[in-house]
């Protein structure tokens, strides 16, 4: 039959089944939630993180699914809305390492060795106070092999301004602002590039070197 849908899984309610942390079994289930960060990882496995709940909180869990067993399993995160995030120490990956909450992370990408990269999106940062919500510029990566984060740049703190620099030239000091619905792709030499979003500035191009 051709131009037909049929119902393949998930609930028909907003039931979120988290079971054992890492573990995949046919019960386990994210939520009804939207505008999650997205990855195919290095093992063949789907990635999502993040993301808007029905009610309106955002959310900081990580999901795995197995395209060969068709099962998802939570990877950790926290199970309430409204975490805030811990970055340890930058460039240190650590089991203590998790973004918090937030939704529109929607530029993300993998690199040559299958770690998991995701830049902002609109929530919370290090901080439930008001200097600690709204557009973040924190850049992470995850790696699928040891289930861990790295914080890798940007600030803990939310609404942080644009720092150009000269046009094409890379600098330490670079960075773009806090920002919400960005785009970015991964261009043939394997750099980062990031457009636009949500902020009171965003409207040019960046790019990141991802060596």
């Amino acid at each position: 039959l051709t131009n037909q849908w049929a119902w393949a899984a998930g609930d028909t309610a907003n039931g979120i089944v988290y079971g054992a942390k890492g573990v995949s079994n046919p019960q386990t289930q994210p939520g009804e939630y939207w505008s999650w960060a997205r990855w195919k990882g290095g093992d063949g496995k789907l990635y999502m993180m993040g993301g808007t709940t029905t009610t309106g909180g955002a959310l900081n869990s990580l999901w795995r699914f197995d395209p060969l067993t068709e099962q998802w399993a939570w990877m950790g995160g926290s199970q309430t809305t409204g975490t805030v995030g811990n970055y340890g120490t930058l460039g240190v990956a650590s089991s203590t390492n998790w973004p918090g909450c937030r939704s529109e992370n929607r530029v993300t990408w993998v690199d040559k060795c299958g770690n998991l990269w995701m830049y902002g999106g609109g929530g919370y940062g290090n901080s439930a106070t008001a200097a600690g919500i709204g557009n973040l510029n924190d850049l992470w990566m995850y790696s699928v092999s040891s289930n861990m984060w790295t914080w890798k740049g940007g600030s803990g703190f939310a609404n942080v301004s644009s720092n150009y620099g000269t046009i094409n030239n890379y600098s330490i000091t670079n960075q773009p602002s806090g920002r919400q619905g960005a785009n970015g792709f991964v261009d043939k030499a394997g750099n980062i590039r990031l457009f636009g979003g949500s902020d009171n500035t965003a409207s040019s191009e960046m790019q990141f070197k991802n060596d």
